[in-house]
């Protein structure tokens, strides 16, 4: 009887690993997450669900409840579980602060001045990528407007600031990812700081999608940027949005759209 009852105990935290595993794998995969508290909150609804259909069919010879109050080794698993479910959670979706980290350096790049003063240029009509601006921001890179332009408009500014590295000149975000490029995971730890001047890029999950943007200042986990085709607060696209705005972002490593470098420019 104890063997017995040793074997569903066992069966019961087995399930429960590998429900976990199954739902981190799927949410970083398949599902777009909007931040890493929303991924968490999705995998902890996924294993919910998986686990009552689990428990209702496979599991009809066990009391889950009672092995829950009785077993230490199944309360220490569960609540294991759901920490580290959490923990990416709490360690990185988290606000970026209200106050702005650091100062206006006085001798700034001229890439940030040159950004700064495209904030405010919109797409005409708004959402179709369109406008005399975006027009000049595409030609940089060599293409006709009507394309997601972020990568343009980086490139557009860089050019006009006179500004020769990273010497790419292409319309995707990730292609501003260089060897020169300082890992975000590397600046969120303190190991390496982030220039004014440096282009902050973003990936969507391990696809070649994403965006970029002018750092103009930045401290550790966060700082503010100038970024074109994105959205001038939380809302709306944050990719595909409608002008050239000045933002407070932060490093998320847990995002699926998260900074994954910094590319320094000179």
């Amino acid at each position: 009887m104890l063997d017995r009852l040793i074997s569903k105990r066992v069966l019961f935290i087995s399930a429960l690993a590998a429900l976990a595993a199954g739902a981190v794998a799927f949410t970083f995969t398949q599902a777009v997450a909007y931040s890493a508290f929303a991924a968490a909150v999705l995998k902890v609804a996924i294993i919910l669900l998986l686990f009552e259909g689990l428990d209702r069919y496979l599991l009809e010879g066990v009391d889950t409840t009672r092995e829950l109050k009785e077993g230490n080794v199944a309360v220490a698993v569960a609540l294991l579980a759901l920490a580290l479910l959490l923990a990416p959670a709490v360690a990185t979706g988290q606000p970026c602060p209200r106050a702005d980290p650091g100062g206006d350096s006085p001798d700034r790049p001229a890439v940030v001045d040159v950004a700064l003063q495209e904030v405010g240029v919109t797409e005409t009509p708004p959402g179709t990528n369109e406008g005399p601006r975006i027009e000049a921001y595409m030609e940089a890179v060599g293409l006709p407007d009507g394309y997601p332009w972020c990568a343009g408009a980086v490139r557009w500014m860089m050019d006009q600031a006179e500004t020769d590295r990273p010497t790419v000149r292409s319309a995707g975000a990730t292609d501003y990812v260089t060897g020169a490029s300082i890992e975000a995971t590397d600046v969120l730890r303190g190991a390496e700081p982030v220039p004014a001047g440096a282009l902050a890029i973003w990936r969507r999950g391990d696809t070649w999608k994403g965006h970029i943007g002018v750092v103009q200042r930045w401290r550790k986990q966060c700082g503010r940027t100038v970024e074109g085709n994105t959205s001038p607060g939380e809302a709306g696209p944050q990719r595909d949005g409608d002008g050239v705005w000045n933002r407070r972002r932060c490093i998320r490593p847990g995002s699926y759209f998260r900074i994954v470098a910094f590319t320094p420019t000179s």
